[in-house]
């Protein structure tokens, strides 16, 4: 069955509250929020099926453009992609960006097991370097049937390990290398990386995965309003974030 946020098994466990124009903007509001950069969430379009991956990709990032057009100081929006499909991917990319307009681009920790560092997707990152794009990065469900056997929602422990592992293989991959003029931000707090970047440090120092590697020119990025709500010392746990790609 694909995943969706339908049903009784929303993916992470917890169904998205019911969204509406005029409740996130109340909801800006009443929180003291200039403006919202809008995009989706987990699982992404695609769900197995490359045409309706295409439609669905497409009619969200409409509804974004739209939303931007009609309240152009409250929203902003990053298009989504339907990956692994590449063609489409790129295809979306330059209509997201060149006609409707916006800011960025989300993509997913895996697009149905396959990861950001992954050779297959070098043509997009290439893409995206030639844009200086930004890029927001939200974790996914992991392809690893064992991570579901546990009794426990994935977004309790398996959506941060996903963000790490994309960050992890796009590290040890050059794929933050070779796309020195991409802005990255990934989610909550860049998942597991604040805790284990002494780890990456000590791996490479070894050089416990061999093969050339350069550093990337510049930090990558994290929200942190969920990891600051889950670690209190979490404003001190993001800067060694930036200093593993420093």
């Amino acid at each position: 069955m694909a995943a969706t946020n339908e049903g009784d098994h929303p993916v992470g466990g917890i169904a998205p509250p019911p969204w509406s124009q005029d409740a996130a903007l109340s909801f800006l509001d009443d929180a003291g929020i200039d403006i919202a950069v809008t995009s989706i969430s987990t699982p992404g379009v695609h769900t197995g099926d490359n045409s309706a991956a295409r439609v669905l990709a497409r009619r969200c990032n409409e509804l974004s453009a739209d939303l931007v057009r009609d309240h152009p100081s409250r929203f902003g929006g990053f298009a989504c992609l339907p990956l692994p499909d590449i063609d489409g991917s790129l295809e979306e990319l330059r209509y997201a960006l060149d006609e409707l307009q916006l800011d960025g681009v989300v993509l997913f920790s895996n697009a149905l097991g396959v990861y950001l560092g992954d050779h297959r997707l070098a043509s997009l990152f290439e893409e995206l370097q030639r844009r200086k794009a930004v890029v927001f990065v939200h974790p996914n469900a992991s392809p690893d049937p064992s991570a579901h056997t546990l009794g426990l929602p994935d977004s309790l422990i398996d959506f941060t390990a996903d963000t790490t592992r994309a960050i992890a293989q796009m590290h040890y991959s050059n794929t933050f290398a070779s796309t020195p003029d991409v802005t990255y931000i990934f989610s909550h707090a860049g998942g597991t990386v604040p805790y284990l970047a002494g780890r990456f440090a000590i791996v490479d120092e070894m050089n416990v995965i061999p093969g050339p590697r350069t550093e990337p020119a510049r930090p990558i990025h994290s929200d942190a309003s969920i990891g600051i709500l889950r670690c209190r010392g979490a404003t001190q746990c993001l800067p060694c974030f930036a200093r593993l790609s420093a």
